[in-house]
């Protein structure tokens, strides 16, 4: 299974998120202004060989970092929440999105978010830097062959 592949059908999935840029690689910049970013990017843990080489499946551990502009603490917050929350159905949901299309158009049996950081900043607004609040969702994805 081609990593970039993936990384690609993770960023299309939340393609389907209202409001949401996906990226399935590091932007060199992130857009300005007021739009809700998603970057996908292989997560610290990297990629679990140990079973493929028995046979098995290697795990790929996949992390989206959410980015949101900081207009203002609440409202930033408030958009962090809609893209966090999970159940309702939501437009907005992250977790909704990733959760309809489990096996990424048929890439995998399916994958597990584990977990969401909490929501930090990033920039200060001294000096004209725009302020962004971040979290970060951490998927693991089963894989055949690489």
């Amino acid at each position: 299974m081609n990593i970039t592949t993936v990384r690609q059908a993770v960023a299309e999935t939340l393609a389907g998120v209202t409001g949401l840029r996906p990226y399935a690689y590091d932007p060199d910049t992130i857009p300005a202004g007021d739009a809700d970013v998603a970057v996908v990017h292989i997560d610290d843990e990297g990629i679990d060989y140990y079973e493929a080489f028995r046979g098995g499946t290697a795990l790929l551990y996949l992390s989206v970092e959410l980015s949101v502009p900081m207009s203002s603490d609440r409202a930033a917050t408030e958009r962090m929440d809609s893209l966090l929350s999970s159940g309702a159905g939501a437009s907005r949901s992250v977790i909704d999105a990733l959760q309809k299309n489990r096996t990424l158009g048929g890439l995998t049996g399916g994958f597990v978010v584990r977990s969401a950081s909490k929501p930090f900043v990033v920039g200060d607004a001294v000096g004209g830097n725009s302020r962004r609040l971040n979290a970060t969702l951490h998927l693991t994805i089963p894989i055949g062959r690489l």
